[in-house]
């Protein structure tokens, strides 16, 4: 049984019903994330998210903890840059203590001053960390440079100064803004009756609301054109991350996007490993994938490279990409990015946790219910015209952005993308 149900004051509730598993995964979305922040409150989603697991009203950060561990339930949570997900997984039995919870982290944390200090060293470690990771950096700068139009540029973590400058007063803001009825979706997956699911989440999150409606923020289509930015760090491998346009999500041809990915950069047999890495050896780690937000999306080429063969490297890579819009995929090719595909797809639901999180994000950007059998028809019901049209949807040289972190360099690697007679 699959049921999505709105309650008066916008909540949505989505459930399913595995009757073969003793699980129970529950997930609270709220549609919020770096971006809908604004330049002076960048990295409040993320600080927010970390906050919730630091005390309540009645629990302390580490009791908060130990009443998961005592049942040995899991307990996590994430920031994205359009949501903001906390969830648990645990045995059946344990699942109203876990919905309990989770309503006492959303609805009564108290954002203690000594929290928030000690708690803003531990994300500006987070900052750190990632910094230490050229290829996060190299994600981060295209990204700022895509977005840049729009506020899908803005980091999830923030930046530093702003993450020492956020108040409780800005975070109880933030909160009344976004973190409302209608902008919040629970997701339940697991071996639970409807009833059950429907009393339990009423009494521990709907019935709760004081604020229903959500502040509005749009997001604008972004703009650009052919673009290079670069942050020179001490590291032995050259980064470097080609950025085309996307599908947004939800897009009809989302599926066949998926499918050329597969193909062209997302297996160990995909064209970009077999070319750039295992024939030409001019990188260790090359793949591709997809990014997509509910207003627009990019499609991204990752290149792990020694510094003296970046422009080889680039060079390898578009002459792959011509080779796609002239020639397209081959049948074998077809065939097996959707058998890929279907058992990915397949492998996920037999999850609690996998399809908690799929329900819960398509009911929050959809206000539908995710119909598997309607996506594997979605799969079997893609041709090769529908990859070949995505391959001229995405590979757009009007509109390219190249980051690259790594030694210094003076390689122009935007010549790779200028217009060809």
């Amino acid at each position: 049984m699959k049921k999505l149900y709105k309650f008066k004051n916008g909540l949505k509730l989505v459930y399913e019903r595995l009757p073969y598993v003793r699980s129970v995964a529950v997930g609270v979305f709220v549609n919020t994330g770096s971006g809908n922040e604004t330049a002076e409150n960048n990295g409040i989603s993320h600080f927010i998210e970390h906050m919730l697991f630091k005390g309540t009203a009645t629990k302390s950060a580490f009791e908060i903890a130990e009443s998961m561990e005592k049942i040995g339930a899991d307990i996590n949570a994430y920031t994205s840059k359009t949501n903001t997900c906390f969830y648990t997984v645990s045995i059946d039995e344990d699942f109203e203590k876990c919905a309990e919870l989770l309503s006492d982290m959303y609805f009564n944390s108290v954002f203690s001053e000594e929290e928030m200090a000690r708690e803003k060293g531990v994300v500006l470690e987070e900052i750190d960390m990632n910094e230490d990771d050229p290829s996060d950096v190299a994600a981060e700068i295209a990204a700022a440079k895509w977005f840049e139009t729009n506020s899908l540029s803005r980091p999830i973590l923030g930046g530093k100064n702003n993450v020492k400058s956020i108040s409780r007063e800005q975070i109880f803001e933030y909160m009344n803004d976004f973190y409302t009825a209608d902008n919040t979706t629970v997701s339940v997956c697991g071996n639970l009756p409807w009833k059950a699911v429907y009393d339990t989440i009423k009494k521990d999150f709907s019935d709760k609301f004081s604020k229903k409606t959500k502040k509005i923020v749009k997001i604008e289509q972004s703009v650009g054109t052919v673009a290079q930015v670069t942050k020179f760090k001490k590291t032995e491998q050259g980064n470097v991350l080609i950025v085309f346009k996307g599908l947004k999500e939800y897009d009809p041809d989302t599926v066949a996007l998926q499918i050329l990915s597969s193909v062209f950069g997302g297996t160990m047999s995909g064209r970009l490993f077999q070319e750039v890495r295992e024939k030409l050896g001019l990188a260790y780690s090359v793949y591709s994938y997809p990014s997509a937000y509910t207003e627009e999306g990019c499609y991204s080429v990752y290149i792990g490279t020694n510094s003296d063969n970046l422009d080889k490297a680039v060079g390898a890579v578009r002459r792959e990409i011509d080779k796609l819009k002239a020639e397209g995929i081959t049948e074998a090719e077809f065939l097996k990015g959707k058998a890929q595909l279907k058992s990915a797809f397949v492998f996920g639901q037999e999850s609690s946790s996998t399809l908690m999180r799929l329900n819960g994000r398509y009911a929050m950007g959809t206000g539908t219910l995710f119909d598997a059998e309607k996506r594997m028809n979605e799969i079997d019901a893609v041709t090769l015209d529908d990859v070949k049209r995505v391959i001229e949807r995405v590979f757009d040289f009007s509109r390219v952005v190249i980051s690259y972190v790594g030694p210094k360099t003076e390689v122009d690697l935007t010549k790779h993308f200028a217009p060809r007679d």
